[in-house]
């Protein structure tokens, strides 16, 4: 049952089982609108909703201009911003709109805080990490940690461990060692592929399973050597690329 709180969510990637799973959730329990900027996003959120999901929100479509995102944004309790959108944040704050913002895309510069601090009510980080090393950069403000969730009709551990290694031909007996993000600087793939060499040499029964999605190509034309090299032990699978869910 809603509790009458509105949120005005800022939906700032194309990835939607962030951007429209956790909004869909939040509208158990709130009324939730969702700006998405990205047009494959919205061709996502048209096709999932012709097919009975994300029906508990509404969409704000990419490219339609400010004026319907500003009204959407004046009827809202709470803005939960996903980016270092600043103009959003002020006009918010403008609004005497309550802010959160989530430290995704963390680590940011110093410097970006000190320019969005003023417009932010209380940071949201997805683990103790991201807490730790951000929270000196931002003053005062609070930070709380909210792990993201996880749709445990979908991941689940219902499926027998041998039964979920037979699926992706992994040894029953393996050490299995998983890497699973977007292939990008940030989140510094180069450095576990190195560690890894270290550990296939080290332990007998190690596998490791690197699974990339989205890929930033420069970066990925900088490490594909190195993950040529570390293939060739035959303890390594490596999947580029998005898989369906399922």
């Amino acid at each position: 049952m809603s509790i009458g709180l509105k949120v005005f969510f800022e939906a700032s990637s194309v990835l939607a089982s962030y951007n429209l799973v956790l909004p869909n959730a939040i509208s158990s329990e709130a009324s939730v609108i969702v700006d998405i900027e990205h047009p494959l996003l919205f061709a996502i959120y048209l096709y999932e909703k012709l097919h009975g999901r994300f029906e508990r929100f509404r969409a704000v479509p990419p490219h339609i201009g400010g004026l319907v995102r500003s009204l959407a944004l004046r009827k809202a309790d709470v803005l939960h911003l996903n980016s270092l959108n600043i103009e959003l944040a002020k006009q918010a704050k403008k609004l005497g709109k309550h802010v959160i913002m989530v430290l995704h895309a963390a680590p940011f510069p110093e410097k970006s805080y000190y320019v969005i601090n003023d417009y932010i009510d209380v940071y949201v980080a997805p683990s103790y990490f991201t807490r730790q090393n951000e929270e000196e950069k931002m003053g005062s403000k609070e930070v709380v940690v909210i792990h993201h969730g996880v749709d445990t009709a979908l991941f689940n551990t219902s499926i027998a461990r041998e039964e979920a290694r037979r699926k992706i031909g992994i040894s029953l007996n393996a050490k299995v060692v998983l890497w699973n993000d977007r292939i990008s600087p940030e989140k510094d793939l180069e450095t576990f592929v190195r560690a890894a060499q270290y550990v296939l040499n080290e332990v007998k029964e190690a596998y490791v399973y690197i699974k990339g999605r989205a890929v930033v190509n420069s970066y990925y034309e900088k490490i594909k050597g190195s993950l040529k090299s570390l293939s060739k032990s035959g303890k390594v699978k490596i999947h580029i690329g998005w898989i369906p869910q399922s």
